[in-house]
């Protein structure tokens, strides 16, 4: 437990408390305004839901600790001081920016159009992004990567969501 301790004070020791509380509130408030924008309670309440589904409290509970931990573990990434290049860390911001934009569009795409092969197909990129990351961050820092194998086991509850909407109501 105390190598356990010693590492995470390690791993935390560079990152910037203000960096890190920013990015993860950003993510947070983004994802709740694209929710307020992009749900249509008339196409939640219309469609056959999958019994492993989540009620709406709690589908937007996790999707907001989700965020948080994505911000989080992004900020710890580009601080950590064994980050790469300025150009690693270029991509690494570039492509946690595309998987988060997809997270976004994931919402309005399934509560709102109710086009749910696109939203699998969504998932399924999303997914794919994170296994990309997590293998980026791996080198850079440890917590980071488990925080995004954490949002990717998120994502794939979501990709697993998504496909059950498509089959029960494709």
């Amino acid at each position: 437990m105390k190598e356990l301790k010693r590492r995470l004070r390690s791993e935390l020791s560079c990152v910037n408390m203000v960096f890190l509380s920013i990015l993860a509130g950003a993510c947070v408030l983004l994802g709740i305004l694209f929710a307020i924008s992009g749900v249509s309670g008339f196409v939640y309440w219309h469609t056959f839901q999958p019994k492993f589904g989540l009620p709406p409290f709690f589908m937007v509970l996790f999707w907001i600790i989700a965020y948080a931990l994505f911000g989080a573990c992004i900020a710890i990434a580009l601080s950590a001081p064994r980050c790469q290049s300025e150009a690693a860390r270029k991509r690494t911001a570039i492509l946690a920016a595309c998987a988060l934009i997809l997270c976004y569009v994931w919402i309005p795409v399934v509560y709102k159009a109710a086009s749910f092969f696109l939203a699998t197909l969504l998932a399924a990129v999303i997914v794919l992004c994170l296994a990309v990351l997590y293998s980026m961050l791996r080198r850079v820092s440890r917590l980071a990567s488990f925080g995004i194998l954490v949002f990717a086991v998120w994502m794939l509850y979501i990709l697993c969501y998504t496909l059950a909407l498509f089959l029960l109501n494709g």
